[in-house]
């Protein structure tokens, strides 16, 4: 994914304020985190709220995809 298309995605999330899914690359393999933006820092730092409550701050430059999940509900 190109890093204007991630950054796209990003801003339209955090704007929307809609649940989405980033896939991250995760040392040889990926892993999925589901959740709102919650704020976005310099390189694609972003800070997201996850479907439990917790906070996690991820590293833009491990971003693979960005998925708009229509029909989630987070706290």
């Amino acid at each position: 994914m190109e890093p204007d298309e991630i950054s796209f995605r990003l801003l339209f999330a955090l704007s929307s304020g809609k649940v989405i899914r980033v896939f991250l690359k995760d040392g040889f393999g990926s892993k999925q985190v589901k959740g709102r933006i919650y704020g976005l820092g310099e390189n694609h730092q972003i800070i997201i709220k996850t479907l439990d409550g917790h906070y996690q701050d991820l590293s833009g430059n491990h971003i693979l995809n960005i998925i708009l999940e229509e029909d989630s509900e987070i706290q």
